[in-house]
């Protein structure tokens, strides 16, 4: 998807053919004359952009098929609000205020939406990377959020209550890309970007491979609790 002023495009990146004629957001939405009135983005729902229109704060979703607006989708959002990203199963939200400010709503009943969880921030521009997660075994959808010096992974429960975990880093990121699920990051800290993976088990290994041996008591000082008794276990023993 590419917006141009205006005019949103939907393509396909392998052979560059065009998968549904432009949409042209002026005259879907004459209320919203100028490109800094509306912010586009990709819907949960497949075939679907996302508009969310500064005038009413509300998010609205077109069919790019029709180049049609589904009234149904539509989901209003508080007056501080810029935009949001919703997840695939329409129940919660992530969302950027003016003070560019990350919440996570409930969205589940589209007009009477709330605040469940914040504040994170505030972003800067151009390097934060925020999604939406796939719900995992238990049901429990979530979202990550990439800024300044950490990767927090976000899952929300029926209940309202939100489990947050960590990846901290010594120094603040520059992050410019990332992967749909959050594992692997592009960041440019200086002139030359470089690809991060966040995956315990890999770094484990590796941190085992490097020392030959676990780690000691004032090692072990000096890093976040929670550590399993054996970091690096002896050949031949089971992972903790």
């Amino acid at each position: 998807m590419t917006v141009s002023g205006g005019v949103v495009e939907h393509w396909n990146a392998r052979d560059g053919r065009h998968l549904s004629d432009p949409l042209d957001l002026y005259t879907l939405f004459p209320d919203g004359p100028d490109a800094k009135d509306f912010y586009v983005q990709r819907h949960y729902k497949p075939g679907y952009v996302q508009v969310t229109l500064t005038a009413d704060r509300t998010l609205r979703a077109v069919r790019l098929a029709s180049r049609v607006e589904d009234p149904d989708l539509r989901i209003r959002l508080g007056d501080d609000v810029v935009t949001a990203a919703v997840e695939p199963s329409a129940r919660y939200a992530m969302v950027l205020t003016s003070g560019r400010i990350i919440e996570l709503w409930s969205v589940a009943d589209r007009r009477r939406t709330q605040k469940i969880f914040g504040s994170l921030g505030p972003l800067e521009p151009g390097n934060s990377q925020i999604g939406t997660l796939q719900e995992d075994d238990a049901g429990n959808p979530g979202f990550f959020l990439a800024y300044g010096r950490s990767v927090r992974f976000l899952r929300v429960h029926d209940s309202g209550q939100v489990d947050v975990t960590t990846y901290t880093f010594a120094g603040e990121q520059n992050f410019v890309a990332a992967t749909g699920d959050g594992r692997a990051l592009l960041r440019s800290p200086a002139k030359i970007a470089d690809l991060l993976r966040l995956d315990p088990v890999q770094w484990r290994s590796h941190v085992c491979s490097v020392l030959g041996r676990d780690l000691a008591e004032d090692e072990r000082r000096a890093l976040p609790r929670g550590l399993p008794d054996a970091v690096c276990p002896l050949p031949g023993t089971a992972n903790p």
